[in-house]
């Protein structure tokens, strides 16, 4: 990780496209690690190689980041019905129904007939997306634990 750091920094090797000084600080690192994938640069495979030797080292703050690593597809197929879940469970409590959210003529006008006030500010989309997260983290490492125990094949896909 340190030669793709010492090779990055030079910018003048490693790399078809040079990084630059952006606007902030997190565009500057995200300027910094843009490197070239394909075809694999310098600097991608320093950086790549350099984070794979770091596997087999506990990094305790991102145990969460872990579980949804290890369960990746788990993690994309149940997260859709639970937002849609908790959507109608937020419809029923907001506007006692949510009978326009399954009489969609198409899904171009899905749904078709929003009631008045339909949406949140983006602080309660935040919320909500915090509130999926913990549920899908408890989910995935329950799941993890499942994959753990049962070395079934067909697991191993999920």
């Amino acid at each position: 990780m340190g030669l793709f750091i010492v090779v990055r920094g030079f910018n003048h090797y490693g790399d078809p496209a040079h990084w630059a000084l952006q606007k902030n600080a997190i565009l500057d690192v995200f300027a910094f690690v843009n490197c070239a994938k394909y075809p694999p640069s310098l600097d991608f495979i320093l950086m790549t190689l350099g984070l794979g030797l770091l596997e087999g080292v506990e990094f305790h703050r991102l145990r969460p980041v872990v579980v949804f690593g290890r369960v990746p597809l788990f993690y994309y197929v149940a997260h859709i019905p639970l937002m849609h879940l908790i959507a109608v469970a937020i419809s029923y409590v907001k506007f006692g129904s949510a009978y326009w959210f399954f009489r969609s003529e198409s899904i171009a006008d899905f749904p078709s007939m929003r009631p008045p006030g339909w949406g949140f500010r983006l602080s309660v989309v935040y919320l909500i997306r915090a509130v999926v997260l913990v549920i899908m983290y408890l989910l995935c490492r329950w799941y993890e634990g499942v994959k753990r125990r049962d070395r079934s094949g067909w697991l191993s896909y999920l």
